[in-house]
């Protein structure tokens, strides 16, 4: 009698608790997937980030060969333009002198 009472509480137990165990399952089930799915977009944003931050270093240091390059043709071009100063005030000396003594340039 005692082993009836304690299986017939058994399967009162079992008969309560599986249903809600099995939902309880699903929801787990639901819930992981959920939390992959959502570290599977979240891989894919940062494989997409690295990419574009890639490409911007990429283009940071183009801009950095540019500017190495404008650079240096514009230190020519002030040195051409310090040269014709030079020469300009070389002519003006020049012709200063030549119109003291009275020569033509």
């Amino acid at each position: 009698m005692a082993e009836n009472i304690v299986q017939g509480f058994r399967q009162v137990v079992q008969d309560l608790l599986v249903p809600e165990l099995k939902a309880v399952q699903v929801e787990l089930k639901h819930v992981q997937e959920t939390v992959s799915s959502q570290g599977e977009e979240l891989k894919a944003l940062r494989q997409e980030m690295n990419e574009r931050f890639e490409s911007v270093m990429e283009e940071i240091a183009d801009l950095k060969r540019t500017d190495t390059l404008i650079l240096g043709r514009l230190d020519n071009l002030l040195e051409r333009v310090n040269w014709t100063d030079t020469i300009r005030e070389l002519h003006v000396g020049l012709q200063r002198v030549a119109d003291k003594v009275g020569v033509e340039l």
